[in-house]
């Protein structure tokens, strides 16, 4: 039996590190931030009211790439001076490796009581940024010329950023002793997105003694782009040849780039956009909460 108890508490406190988010704000019943963890969650406070940007600023940073402790080391003949361990982080460098990034900013909060009803109102201005960066980018550690046939490449690196907002409108209620459930419903709006697909870049430098270093890329991608008021293109074409003694434009056998061409919305335009239908999503959050005796806890 007690094998089974601690096979439980194991599991459950493994998924809880994998699956929680901000698991002091879970359980800080009287910051109105926890509702938006648990939309069963109540404030004491008849009328609550958080002002827009002040009430609330997320920050949310993964970094499955290293630790701390792997981009320095402690100096054997000068205690407390720490220096740059390039190898030690490229030791440590998994094949694929991600950072991910979420901000969010409150553009408001309102919550308040009616009867035995809790309604809850917010909003709220998301910046999401999702990087998939490979190891075998940081081998430019060793510059760009391996004789034993090794290259510089980027291949696998991937970028997911989005930008949206989200309008919240929740309910919830002590249906009986100790039991409270809730709901809320999101109304999203899409704003901009970066998305990457199949990116492949690789520069090979030749070994030969006649090729003089010739540099080759071999390269494709897909960028996928929406960015409303501002007008993008891209243009590439094939390089044949590009030699490392290349200094000046008219040396490129073959030309590419990128044009980012700024054209800002009137704040009439701007409005308009507003209010179209178009990028609109809907989400939905659902939660239970039951408190036995002011003792335990289950949500």
């Amino acid at each position: 039996m007690k094998k089974i108890i601690l096979s439980i508490t194991f599991i459950l406190f493994i998924a809880g590190n994998i699956f929680g988010q901000s698991q002091s704000l879970y359980f800080n019943s009287n910051i109105f931030q926890s509702n938006d963890l648990n939309p069963a969650r109540q404030m004491n406070c008849k009328v609550t009211i958080g002002l827009p940007v002040l009430s609330s600023v997320y920050l949310g940073y993964t970094n499955r790439m290293f630790a701390y402790k792997d981009l320095f080391y402690e100096d054997p003949t000068l205690p407390y001076r720490f220096v740059p361990d390039i190898e030690g982080l490229y030791s440590k460098l998994s094949p694929m490796n991600y950072i991910l990034i979420h901000n969010r900013e409150s553009l408001g909060q309102l919550g308040f009581w009616i009867r035995d009803f809790y309604f809850t109102i917010g909003g709220g201005l998301n910046i999401v940024n999702n990087m998939a960066i490979p190891k075998s980018m940081f081998l430019i550690k060793d510059g760009n010329y391996f004789e034993n046939g090794n290259y510089f490449s980027m291949s696998g690196f991937g970028l997911d950023e989005m930008i949206y907002t989200d309008v919240s409108f929740g309910l919830s209620k002590e249906i009986i002793d100790g039991l409270v459930v809730g709901g809320k419903i999101k109304i999203l709006k899409g704003f901009s997105n970066i998305y990457t697909d199949n990116f492949r870049l690789d520069w090979h430098v030749a070994t030969e003694d006649t090729a003089t270093y010739d540099w080759t890329f071999n390269t494709s991608y897909q960028v996928s782009m929406s960015q409303p008021g501002v007008n993008s293109s891209f243009y590439y074409d094939k390089f044949n040849s590009l030699t490392k003694r290349s200094q000046y434009k008219d040396d490129f056998t073959s030309g590419w780039g990128f044009s980012l061409i700024p054209d800002l919305p009137t704040p009439q335009e701007a409005l308009n956009y507003l209010h179209t239908l178009k990028n609109y999503g809907i989400g939905l959050d659902f939660g239970v909460i039951y408190t036995w005796k002011d003792k335990i806890e289950v949500s």
